[in-house]
């Protein structure tokens, strides 16, 4: 076993032995089970928090945290808000923030042999074309419209209120969860170690192609080869489930 499966597997088996939590960050809250994912421990630790405004003319918002977990939210207002949560030995990190041709990227980077990791949580128009990465952490992209896209090493990836017509995720060590409340024209999950979840409304027929090596596969949603919307859905060792979108709970 090389050393990044190594590394994968056991942050796979810490998070079984971890099990559910809920996150401490407000943006999270919307779901009671989302599991976070540990992240290596820092000697000595010391923490900073950081608040970025964006306000120029951005269509697009890459995330690129190495360690670390990142949530992103669309909302129905101009503007593009970073919160960064840093944590490191010595020195702080330096947050990355960079706008070129309409695209803000995000991300940090550690001082010089100085461990530090930093969660993000990042506030934009509902319309923005959205990609988040990381190495270590988990992904939690929210109520956007625009293309969505989702990769982790060892983590997991949840979205919830998408209306775009594309998303990708992947994973190679966790559970991917993804609920659209518009039907989706083109969606990819893969996971090499997790169970995939996709709920999508039934108001649309899917062509399904799925793989579920040591699992099972469960489809309780319209489904036809000549269909104009495919989700593609596959893992090593889990079960792919696409099930109907559940409508949230109309407030009194």
């Amino acid at each position: 076993m090389n050393r990044r499966y190594a590394v994968l597997f056991a942050v796979l088996l810490a998070l079984a032995l971890t099990g559910c939590k809920t996150s401490e960050t407000t943006a999270m809250t919307a779901t009671s089970q989302i599991i976070l994912t540990p992240t290596p421990s820092i000697p000595d630790a010391q923490t900073s928090s950081y608040k970025y405004k964006v306000t120029a003319d951005v269509g697009a918002l890459v995330v690129d945290a190495p360690v670390g977990n990142i949530t992103v939210s669309g909302r129905n207002r101009p503007g593009i808000e970073v919160y960064a949560d840093a944590t490191y030995s010595s020195a702080p990190p330096d947050i990355i923030r960079n706008v070129s041709g309409g695209t803000l990227t995000v991300g940090y980077t550690c001082p010089t042999q100085v461990p530090c990791r930093v969660t993000f949580v990042i506030g934009v128009p509902s319309d923005t074309a959205v990609s988040a990465v990381t190495s270590t952490g988990s992904i939690w992209l929210k109520n956007l419209t625009g293309t969505a896209s989702a990769k982790a090493g060892a983590g997991y990836i949840y979205a919830a209120g998408l209306t775009g017509q594309t998303a990708s995720f992947s994973t190679d060590a966790g559970g991917i969860d993804a609920a659209f409340t518009s039907p989706p024209v083109a969606v990819t999950a893969s996971t090499m170690f997790g169970t995939i979840e996709i709920q999508v409304p039934t108001t649309a027929t899917y062509h399904l192609v799925t793989d579920a090596v040591a699992g099972r596969v469960i489809a309780t949603v319209p489904q036809g080869t000549a269909a104009t919307s495919t989700i593609t859905a596959s893992t090593n060792l889990g079960s792919v489930e696409i099930t109907p979108t559940v409508a949230a709970p109309v407030s009194s």
